[in-house]
């Protein structure tokens, strides 16, 4: 009948385990695929702004930083709809809208300027992820910027960086001043 002095585990007890490592392989595997195609329409997003930021430098003389000044196609659909997708001042797009007090789970996207230079900037919002994207617009390279401290942020900057350790990730791209002491 029944023997409790046996030792070991039984065969569900070993389909069980099986079942739970495989159950957290797919998630992790399946979260970074999922992640990959929000950064690859970010980055389409990210490409038609700055394609778009040359005709306006071309027409105008320099850029904006007012998403619906832009006259990029695949943008069109997304400025044009007021407060769900851009600020009312036009300066903040969301990838995935949900209106700024309440993004959804995207890209809050902008543009920067400091010392003459732009960049665009992407922020990760609503999410395990919170890294940074900044593409400067005179480079065609985007760079990952983890948060400090979020192991998801570090993993995933790795690999899009194409690099093996946090401290091989580059720099923030964007120049930082420091007030000089008196």
């Amino acid at each position: 009948m029944f023997n409790s002095d046996r030792k070991g585990f039984s065969l569900m007890g070993i389909v069980i385990i099986v079942v739970v490592v495989l159950g957290a392989i797919s998630f992790f595997v399946f979260g970074n695929f999922i992640e990959s195609s929000r950064v690859t329409d970010v980055e389409r997003l990210i490409s038609a702004a700055v394609e778009s930021q040359g005709r306006q430098l071309m027409r105008k003389g320099n850029y904006t930083k007012v998403w619906s000044a832009l006259d990029a196609s695949q943008l069109a659909p997304y400025v044009n709809k007021k407060g769900e997708y851009v600020s009312q001042d036009g300066k903040i797009f969301m990838s995935k809208g949900g209106g700024m007090d309440k993004p959804n789970n995207g890209f809050k996207m902008y543009f920067d300027e400091i010392d003459g230079e732009y960049f665009i900037v992407a922020e990760r919002v609503n999410s395990l992820y919170t890294y940074t994207l900044v593409r400067p617009m005179k480079e065609n390279t985007i760079y990952c910027l983890p948060k400090k401290g979020k192991k998801p942020d570090v993993d995933f900057c790795k690999k899009y960086m194409d690099v093996s350790s946090a401290a091989a990730l580059p720099a923030d791209p964007r120049p930082i001043f420091e007030e000089e002491e008196e």
